[in-house]
């Protein structure tokens, strides 16, 4: 019964407070009426001021998926975000239904994607709401990481050719070769026959990147 659920989203329980907020989705909103919709949606606009922060959390998370956008669930989602664990999983799943009306939102979702516990999952989905948003912030910000998602599919197609352009795989190679060097040097001084084959290991890698 709607009406009983919209008395005790004024309960004074916080428990049952939460458990109407939880009885609540879009599928069962499409089957009442618009009015009742309407009182629904009002009222979980007005525990987004709720004392309770879970109340609050959980108010935005439902009006996000019932109404989206909902611009009213901009401030409380930035507070889940900042406040880590699952209600920031909670809320970055929410920005999605989000464009340039989020943009308060960049600096708490770049904080999100940097942090070292953040998954590539999490970047790359951080990421992917900052260039919908698209202020220049958010934009400037995704640089680092388009250009890391660009590295990973330039070595999956041509492995070699990343490695030749990367200044580590030429320091690499370099450093090897030198090392091959000064090993047959110390051979050579000790009286022992030297091996030459191992210094040919370089010459297939300046090949190709000569050929290139």
């Amino acid at each position: 019964n709607m009406s009983v659920i919209l008395i005790e989203m004024k309960h004074k329980d916080v428990n049952i407070r939460l458990g109407a907020i939880g009885k609540l989705n879009r599928s069962v909103l499409n089957k009442q009426p618009v009015k009742t919709r309407d009182e629904v949606i009002a009222s979980l606009k007005n525990l987004l001021k709720d004392p309770e922060k879970s109340v609050r959390y959980e108010a935005a998370f439902d009006l996000v998926l019932i109404k989206p956008p909902c611009e009213e669930t901009i401030p409380v989602l930035i507070e889940a975000l900042k406040e880590g664990g699952s209600n920031a999983n909670a809320a970055i799943l929410a920005f999605q239904f989000f464009g340039l009306e989020a943009g308060s939102a960049v600096p708490a979702l770049i904080e999100v994607m940097k942090r070292k516990t953040n998954t590539s999952a999490g970047e790359a989905l951080c990421a992917s709401i900052l260039e919908r948003i698209g202020t220049p912030e958010a934009l400037e910000a995704i640089k680092p990481h388009k250009q890391k998602i660009a590295r990973q599919i330039k070595l999956m197609k041509n492995p070699i050719k990343a490695l030749r352009d990367s200044l580590s795989g030429t320091f690499a190679m370099t450093f090897g070769f030198l090392g091959l060097f000064w090993w047959s040097r110390s051979r050579c001084k000790k009286g022992d026959r030297i091996i030459s084959w191992p210094l040919l290991i370089p010459v297939p890698f300046w090949g190709f990147c000569i050929y290139e």
